[in-house]
């Protein structure tokens, strides 16, 4: 199970000293968030998508799923 987090532009970005020029470059961040999450979906990746308001829901949604898996398994 991978925990996908998902873009949010109007998020504003620390600075970092010696970071790749293109981290801060939005649309190159844009991008590599939309290929992430079609490449994810193409490959039938499990994943839970985590947008920046929902990290705990996204959690909790793991934890639920994986124990699942565990219980379905044993």
């Amino acid at each position: 199970m991978f925990l996908a987090t998902v873009l949010d532009p109007a998020l504003p970005l620390a600075k970092h000293p010696g970071k790749d020029p293109d981290w801060a470059n939005a649309l190159f961040r844009e991008a590599v968030d939309q290929q992430l999450h079609r490449s994810l979906s193409a490959y039938d990746v499990p994943h839970i998508p985590v947008p920046s308001d929902g990290h705990a829901a996204a959690v909790a949604e793991a934890v639920e799923m994986i124990t699942a898996a565990w219980a379905a398994a044993a």
